[in-house]
């Protein structure tokens, strides 16, 4: 799985990230890493930051699947589809909590503009 993954084994932080649904919608995830290791088969991938849960409930209304959009700078812009996401279990609507996530597949480079594109068509849930 490791022949997607063009970065050395480390840390990266995320400049900006969202989880997208087919309707149109997203949820934008803060302070999100990217983490680079070596599993013992080759290099993986795995991430955290943090979102509002009770959105995130919320987004999953607008689309059962959600892929986990991902800029690490200009040129380095990435859909992962679908990926296996964890959340904490605070639900209050101005609250936000760890989100963790994995890949079930490896990620789609985006172009910048295609990334712009998809920010600007978004519908993005926000807190009352």
């Amino acid at each position: 799985m490791s022949s997607w993954i063009p970065y050395n084994e480390g840390e990266y932080r995320v400049e900006e990230a969202f989880l997208h649904v087919s309707s149109g919608h997203g949820l934008r995830v803060t302070e999100v890493v990217v983490e680079i290791y070596d599993d013992g088969r080759g290099k993986n991938l795995r991430g955290y930051g943090q979102v509002v849960n009770a959105l995130l409930v919320d987004l999953l209304d607008w689309g059962e699947e959600a892929d986990l959009i991902l800029a690490l700078a200009p040129g380095h812009r990435y859909r992962l589809p679908t990926p296996v996401i964890r959340a904490g279990k605070v639900f209050a609507p101005d609250v936000r909590s760890a989100f963790h996530f994995q890949p079930r597949s490896p990620w789609t480079p985006l172009g910048d503009r295609e990334f712009e594109r998809l920010v600007e068509e978004t519908v993005f849930l926000n807190p009352s």
